[in-house]
């Protein structure tokens, strides 16, 4: 999808970091997310959003030791 729309950060990262778990699992590293306390609503594109994401994840879970806790987490900005 190359046009942005409004998402949920929330909602849209809460699942990237639950498809992301099996490869953190995999290293002894567990993924968590925290939700900020409400809606937090934003204008994306979500394949570019994902993939950067992603990446970032990826990067904190190769170069976290085993057995450490990676905590995602939101913090509105008004």
């Amino acid at each position: 999808m190359n046009s942005s729309v409004q998402v949920d950060l929330n909602h849209f990262i809460k699942h990237l970091v639950q498809a992301l778990k099996p490869i953190a699992k995999a290293e002894d590293i567990d993924l968590l997310f925290t939700p900020s306390g409400k809606a937090t609503l934003a204008s994306v594109r979500p394949s570019i959003l994902a993939g950067d994401l992603a990446h970032i994840i990826g990067k904190l879970v190769e170069f976290t030791p085993e057995q450490e806790t990676i905590t995602v987490s939101i913090e509105p900005v008004d």
